[in-house]
C-alpha cells in the first residue's frame, strides 16, 4: 500500500496540472493561424525564431485549387522554442512552401525536443500506472497502459499538430482508467480509497472544507471550472485579435468610435439596421483604451457581459430550487459560452431576458414593487433592443398579469412604468428627432427591405445552431425532447397553466415562431434559444433527479456539447471565408499623419479592406452612409429597394456629412462595384489622385 501512495500522490498532482496546462494549450493553438496568402508570397521567408505557420489541410486545399498539375511532397524542418516558446504550435503545421516548375514542397515544422518530452511523459505515465498495477498484481491493467502508452507514441510521431497530439494523450488517459474500472473494480477501489486519503489529508488545513467525499468531489470539480474560467478570460484579452472579429461587430466599433471621437449620434455616426443600444455600450471602450485598441476594450466588455449573464443563470437556477452546486457549475461553464459569442444585439437580449426572467421570479415571491418596475423596464428594452422579441416579450408579462391576484392593480401598473420606460429609452431620439431615422433604418427596413426570396439557413439550422446543412445535434434533441414532453403532457391533461416550467415552453415555442415569421437568414439567429432551453432542462433534470450527484455529472458530460458545439463559428459567424488584405505599401502612404485618434475617410471598399484601412491604419469611415452604401449597392441577393430609399434626400445628406466631416483622403477599390455616379463625381470634382496599385486608388483633397 505504501508503495502504491509513492506512485499515485505525485501522479495525481501530475494529471491536475498537465489537464490545466494542455487546456490552456490547445485553446491558444486554436487561436494561432496567419494569413494563408503569405506563405505563397515569393518575398516570403522563414524566420526560425519566430516562426508563422499555417493549417495544413488549408494549404493543401489551396495548392490542389491553384497548382493540381503539379505533385508535392511533405518535408520536415525544424522551429526553435529558445526564443519564442509561441512556437510549439507550429509543430505539425506547415512552416515554409517551395514552389518550383517540377513541383512543390510543403515544409512542416517539427522540434525534436518537444517530441521526446511526449515520450517521457508517455514513459513516467507507464511506469506509474505499470507500477500500481503491479504492485497489485493486476496484469490485465498493465498490459491496457502499455498499449494505451503506445498508441500515443505512435501518434506523436512529428507531422501531428500539438492539439491533436493533446486530444490523444486525453483519450489515452480515459482508456486506461476506463478500462480498469470496468475490467478490474478492485484496483478502482483501491485507487478511490487512496483518493479519500488524500483529501482527508487536505481537510485537516481547511477548516470549512465539505466534509463528505461527495461534496469535495463537487467542490474540486467547481474550483477546477472556476478557474478554468479565469484562464479562458484571461487568454482571451492577451491574445485578442482584431482580424477575428465579426463584420457585425466592427459596423458597432467604426459608429461608436465616431460617437466618441467626434460627439457624433448612433445615426450620425453610421446608419445600419439595429437600434443606438450596442454602439452606445460600445462607446464605453474608448474611456479606458485608444482606438488602435479596440480589441481589448472589447474583450473587457465581453468579460463583463458574461460574468452578468453567468451570475444571472446562478440565481436563476437557484432561485427555481436546482442544486446549488448544480447551479455554481452551470454558471461557470457557460462563462465560457458567453465570453465566446458576439456581444450583440440577440446575445446581448440573453442577458436582458435573464433579467427579466430573475426579476419575474422575485416578483411571484415577494410581490415587490421594485422588481415589477425592473421587468416592464427591461422588457421596453428588449423591444428597443431587437424588435422581433416583442411576441415573447408581450406573452411574459402576459404570464405574469395572470399570475398576479389584483390583476387591476397590475395593469394599472403596467401602464404608467410602460409609459415612464418607453419615453427615458426613447427621450435621446426623441430630444435629437431620430425617431424617423430608427424606423427607416431598422422597423421599414425589416419590413420593406429584406429580401423574401434570400434564405442562408433553415428553421432546422437556426434551433440546432447549426451552420451546415441541416445537421441533427444535441441542440435539436433537447428541442424536441421538450416538446414531446410536453404534448404528452397536454394530452395527459397534467399540464398546469400557472407553472415556471409552463412559461419556459412556452417561452421556446414563441421562440421558434419568431424564427419562422422573420425568417432565420442566418443559422445564429438561434441563439436565443439556449437560455430557455438549458433552464428549463435543468429544472425537469433536478425534479427528476433526486440525487445531487448524478445530475452533476450529467451537466459535466453533456452541458460543453451542448454548449460548444460549433463554438468557433459563433465567434465568428459571419467572417469565415474571409481573406483580410494587408497592404504595407498602401499603409505607408498615410505615415505622416497623426494617429493619437481615428481619423475619417471617404471611401468605397469591401468589408475585407476593413482589417488594413480601419483597423490597423487607425481610420473611421466618413458619412453615415457609409455602410448603408454597401447593402444598397453590393448586397443585392440580400436586400430589396423599391421602397424606404428616396435617392434624393440620401444624396443631400451624403453631401451634407461630407461638408462637415471633411475627409482629406478617399480610398477606391476597383476590384468591386463602381461607385454611383454621385460620388464619382464629388471623388472627381474634390479630389486627386496620389497612388494606385492593382486594386486600390487613393486621392487627397484638392487644397482650397
Amino acid at each position: 500500500m505504501e508503495l502504491k501512495k509513492i506512485i499515485f500522490k505525485p501522479l495525481f498532482l501530475a494529471c491536475l496540472l498537465v489537464v490545466l496546462v494542455l487546456i490552456s494549450l490547445v485553446y491558444i493553438n486554436l487561436q494561432v493561424e496567419h494569413d494563408r496568402s503569405l506563405i505563397f508570397d515569393d518575398d516570403y521567408f522563414l524566420n526560425t525564431h519566430d516562426t508563422m505557420c499555417f493549417d495544413k489541410k488549408l494549404i493543401t486545399q489551396e495548392i490542389n485549387e491553384n497548382y493540381s498539375s503539379r505533385p508535392y511532397i511533405i518535408a520536415q524542418r525544424d522551429v526553435y522554442l529558445s526564443e519564442k516558446i509561441s512556437n510549439v504550435f507550429c509543430i505539425g503545421k506547415v512552416v515554409d512552401i517551395y514552389i518550383e516548375n517540377d513541383g512543390i514542397t510543403v515544409f512542416i515544422g517539427t522540434n525534436q525536443k518537444v517530441t521526446s518530452l511526449f515520450y517521457l511523459i508517455n514513459f513516467v505515465m507507464l511506469v506509474c500506472f505499470s507500477g500500481s498495477v503491479i504492485v497489485s498484481k493486476k496484469l490485465l491493467s498493465l498490459i491496457i497502459s502499455i498499449m494505451s502508452s503506445f498508441f500515443i507514441s505512435l501518434y506523436s510521431y512529428n507531422q501531428i499538430e500539438i492539439i491533436e497530439l493533446i486530444t490523444n494523450f486525453f483519450f489515452a488517459f480515459l482508456i486506461i482508467f476506463i478500462s480498469s474500472y470496468f475490467l478490474d473494480k478492485n484496483l478502482y477501489f483501491e485507487y478511490k480509497f487512496l483518493i479519500n486519503n488524500k483529501i482527508k489529508n487536505i481537510d485537516q488545513k481547511f477548516i470549512n472544507f465539505p466534509s463528505s467525499v461527495k461534496n469535495r468531489v463537487i467542490y474540486f470539480v467547481n474550483f477546477f471550472i472556476l478557474s478554468l474560467s479565469s484562464v479562458f478570460a484571461y487568454l482571451s484579452f492577451t491574445r485578442s485579435n482584431k482580424a477575428s472579429i465579426v463584420n457585425d461587430v466592427l459596423i458597432q466599433i467604426y459608429t461608436s468610435s465616431k460617437m466618441f471621437y467626434l460627439n457624433q449620434t448612433s445615426f450620425e455616426a453610421a446608419w445600419n439596421q439595429h437600434t443606438p443600444l450596442i454602439p452606445n455600450i460600445y462607446k464605453f471602450i474608448y474611456y479606458f483604451v485608444d482606438y488602435g485598441e479596440f480589441d481589448k476594450g472589447l474583450v473587457v466588455l465581453k468579460i463583463l457581459f458574461a460574468l452578468a449573464c453567468s451570475l444571472t443563470t446562478y440565481l436563476v437556477l437557484y432561485k427555481l430550487k436546482v442544486y446549488k452546486s448544480c447551479s455554481i457549475l452551470v454558471a461557470s461553464i457557460s462563462f465560457i459560452f458567453y465570453l465566446s459569442i458576439n456581444l450583440l444585439n440577440r446575445e446581448l437580449g440573453i442577458l436582458i431576458f435573464l433579467l427579466i426572467f430573475y426579476n419575474l421570479l422575485n416578483y411571484l415571491e415577494k410581490k415587490s414593487k421594485v422588481n415589477l418596475i425592473l421587468i416592464i423596464f427591461l422588457s421596453a428594452l428588449q423591444v428597443y433592443n431587437l424588435e422581433s422579441f416583442t411576441i415573447s416579450i408581450i406573452y411574459i408579462n402576459i404570464f405574469l398579469i395572470y399570475m398576479s391576484e389584483n390583476k387591476k392593480q397590475i395593469i394599472s401598473d403596467y401602464i404608467l412604468y410602460t409609459t415612464c420606460s418607453i419615453i427615458l429609452i426613447y427621450s435621446s431620439l426623441i430630444f435629437n428627432n431620430e425617431i424617423n431615422d430608427l424606423l427607416t433604418t431598422n422597423y421599414l427596413f425589416h419590413l420593406q427591405n429584406i429580401n423574401s426570396q434570400f434564405e442562408n439557413a433553415s428553421l432546422l439550422n437556426a434551433i440546432g445552431l447549426a451552420k451546415e446543412g441541416s445537421n441533427f445535434n444535441l441542440r435539436h434533441l433537447l428541442v424536441f425532447s421538450l416538446i414531446v414532453y410536453f404534448i404528452r403532457k397536454i394530452i395527459n391533461k397534467s399540464l398546469k397553466p400557472k407553472n415556471i416550467n409552463t412559461l419556459l415552453f412556452l417561452w421556446i415555442l414563441i421562440e421558434i415562431f419568431n424564427l419562422v415569421i422573420t425568417g432565420p437568414r442566418f443559422w445564429n439567429y438561434g441563439i436565443i434559444l439556449v437560455i430557455p432551453t438549458l433552464i428549463l432542462t435543468l429544472v425537469l433534470l433536478s425534479e427528476k433527479i433526486k440525487n445531487e450527484l448524478g445530475l452533476f455529472v450529467i451537466i459535466i458530460l453533456f452541458l460543453p456539447v451542448y454548449l460548444f458545439l460549433n463554438i468557433t463559428d459563433h465567434s465568428n459567424p459571419d467572417n469565415t471565408n474571409i481573406e483580410f488584405l494587408e497592404n504595407e505599401q498602401i499603409l505607408m502612404h498615410f505615415s505622416e499623419r497623426s494617429t493619437a485618434e481615428p481619423e475619417l475617410i471617404l471611401t468605397w471598399i469591401h468589408p475585407t479592406d476593413w482589417q488594413w484601412l480601419y483597423n490597423s491604419g487607425n481610420f473611421n469611415p466618413s458619412t453615415r452612409y457609409w455602410w448603408w452604401f454597401y447593402m444598397r449597392y453590393h448586397q443585392d441577393h440580400m436586400y430589396t429597394w423599391n421602397n424606404n430609399w428616396d435617392e434624393k434626400d440620401v444624396i443631400a445628406s451624403f453631401k451634407s456629412d461630407l461638408e462637415k466631416e471633411r475627409p482629406k483622403y478617399a480610398v477606391i477599390n476597383t476590384s468591386i462595384n463602381k461607385p454611383p455616379t454621385f460620388l464619382n463625381d464629388i471623388i472627381k470634382n474634390e479630389y486627386k489622385l496620389t497612388h494606385k496599385n492593382d486594386s486600390i486608388l487613393i486621392y487627397e483633397k484638392n487644397t482650397p
